[in-house]
């Protein structure tokens, strides 16, 4: 993963925590919204069924009590009772039913087409209007006494309603009532109620025949058996039935007064329509949304990727050693901000290796002087073993001669040519220096008689103390040469003291000679305090230092040790000279 580029790491970022949770959400909810809304619609029709139901067992109830006078009527009470022989009272009593009785009937309810009295032999004793040709016994209602029978398949279907007489003395059935309806208060009834655009309700009895339909033509059919075992199962319900047309949704109630099966059959389709349109609408604003939202991120980071990637190439430039590139820097955002910082960088980098390379240049002509100086100090490095040679053989014919003194003194000076000649390395310890200066101390001795020097030092063993060849020796004679002889003042007292500090190691040399004019000591000591490369090449070729004197001393401890190291004078006047030098620790 972490060799990925970020637009990668970004594009797999946006996947798996936008794309991939959104489609599994969207599935998800796709899913759980189809089954809620299918449940609601569905619930929706068993309501409508419900309601629808209710009416109807309203209607009926209605009509029960409506008739509910003819199965008292006394006129009806003796028309049952007349022997069939008897024509005359049978046609008296049909007279006076059909005078007194059956308007009030007809005229309180507009639906009944017609009414027939029947024997419990299923003879039919007298009708009133248009009747069916469908007779029934009292075994066809079984243990109901007010049962809906059937319907005629007719071009007018007619419901027929059969109730049962009972005599008002013995409470004995003594024939069937029955009343034909037409299905126009029906019609009315269902026709407010419509489900989807197709849908269609129907009305079923027990037995399975469909005694109301859209489709007249479907009146009187019986439904399938598998249907109706459904329809049975449960006063109410609800299945899903497929057909040609597709998937329906099937929705019944079944009434415990009438035993009638109210069904609504709607295709799915339909009865879903609205809120899987809805439905639709939300995922494909959502789709949409998630669309617009992507694209912005994409845009916004492929901007920040195109922005990091410039940058990478011109860094890459800038590794290949390019520093004149620079980064655009008209954003204010975080990215300007690191291309700001990006071409600070690289304007330092520019710099500092300006610096450096001049530095080095510096560097360089400051250790070609250091050698020149050198070598200046040092022009008898010629022939040194012809020195030595010439030396030895002085040595040999002083002791031979028994002259020790030109002995000593040519003893000494090849001790000195050999420190400052055949040394591999120029730094030294501050031990080798000072045996060195013994020796040229032991040659200006014999020169100058009376000349007294202290060498004292504290208890730092001085072989931990960092030097370099011949610093001591050029201010030591400096102070022979300008401090006594060029004020004609007999050399009588040299001193050389050596004191650890905290962090540096410092030598004095005392002299008591005449000491330089203050001008001169404020002008060294100020040199003496630069330590930039550029200034050190003006002082040199500004001042003018004889031989190798002060200056020479101090740049090569300088240029050697760094900074603060190096010469100061602590004193110059006409009672000596204080010459301080600060060398560095061998922490090794």
């Amino acid at each position: 993963m972490d060799s990925l580029s970020i637009k990668t790491k970004l594009t797999l970022l946006i996947i798996l925590t936008l794309c991939v949770p959104f489609i599994v959400f969207g599935v998800f909810w796709y899913n759980k919204s189809t089954i809620a809304i299918e449940k609601n619609a569905t619930q929706s029709s068993v309501q409508i069924v419900q309601q629808l139901n209710n009416h109807l067992d309203f209607y009926f109830k209605d009509l029960e009590r409506t008739t509910l006078p003819l199965f008292t009527h006394p006129l009806i009470q003796q028309l049952i009772k007349v022997e069939s022989e008897d024509q005359y009272n049978r046609f008296y009593l049909r007279r006076q039913i059909y005078r007194e009785v059956i308007p009030s009937i007809r005229l309180s309810r507009l639906d009944i087409d017609g009414i027939s009295i029947v024997s419990n032999s299923g003879v039919k004793i007298t009708s009133y209007g248009t009747t069916s040709n469908k007779l029934y016994t009292e075994k066809d209602l079984q243990d109901d006494n007010y049962k809906i029978m059937d319907v005629s398949n007719s071009e007018e279907p007619i419901l027929t309603i059969a109730r049962k007489l009972i005599d008002t003395a013995s409470y004995r059935s003594t024939g069937l009532l029955l009343i034909d309806l037409k299905l126009n208060q029906l019609t009315e009834i269902i026709s407010g109620t419509q489900l989807g655009k197709t849908g269609n309700i129907s009305i079923v009895n027990s037995n399975g025949v469909i005694i109301y339909h859209h489709n007249k033509n479907r009146i009187g059919e019986v439904v399938s058996n598998k249907d109706l075992n459904n329809f049975l199962l449960k006063p109410k319900g609800s299945f899903i039935k497929t057909d040609t047309k597709g998937e329906k949704i099937v929705t019944y109630n079944r009434s415990s007064i009438t035993n009638l099966i109210t069904i609504a059959e709607v295709p799915k389709k339909e009865l879903m329509e609205d809120l899987l349109s809805l439905r639709n609408i939300g995922i494909f604003l959502m789709v949409l949304i998630t669309i617009f939202s992507l694209f912005i991120i994409g845009v916004y980071s492929l901007k920040i990727i195109n922005s990091l990637a410039s940058l990478q190439t011109e860094m890459k430039q800038v590794e290949t050693g390019n520093l004149k590139v620079r980064a655009y820097e008209g954003k204010k955002d975080e990215i300007g901000n690191l291309n700001r910082s990006f071409n600070k960088m690289v304007s330092e980098m520019e710099r500092l290796i300006e610096v450096v390379h001049k530095s080095e240049l510096n560097e360089k002509e400051m250790l070609l002087k250091q050698r020149e100086a050198m070598l200046q100090s040092m022009q008898f490095q010629v022939n040194p073993h012809f020195l030595y040679n010439t030396l030895e053989i002085i040595n040999s014919h002083a002791i031979v001669n028994g002259d020790m003194t030109i002995s000593r003194m040519s003893t000494a000076l090849a001790d000195i040519f050999r420190y400052a000649v055949e040394g591999n390395n120029y730094k030294v310890t501050l031990l080798e220096e000072i045996e060195n200066i013994r020796s040229f101390i032991e040659i200006q001795q014999e020169r100058y008689q009376y000349l007294k020097v202290d060498l004292i030092f504290d208890k730092t063993p001085i072989s931990k103390v960092k030097a370099i060849r011949l610093i001591l020796q050029p201010i030591i004679e400096n102070a022979f040469e300008h401090g006594y002889e060029s004020h004609k003042i007999r050399p009588d007292y040299l001193k050389i003291t050596g004191q650890l500090h905290e962090d540096y190691y410092l030598l004095e040399i005392i002299d008591k000679g005449k000491g330089m004019l203050i001008e001169s000591v404020n002008k060294y000591n100020e040199a003496f305090k630069v330590s930039d490369l550029d200034q050190i090449n003006t002082i040199n070729d500004e001042m003018v230092f004889n031989g190798i004197g002060l200056w020479n001393v101090h740049i090569r401890i300088r240029l050697a040790f760094g900074n603060p190291y190096g010469i100061h004078i602590e004193k110059s006047d006409n009672t000596g000279t204080i010459i301080q030098m600060k060398l560095p620790l061998n922490c090794n």
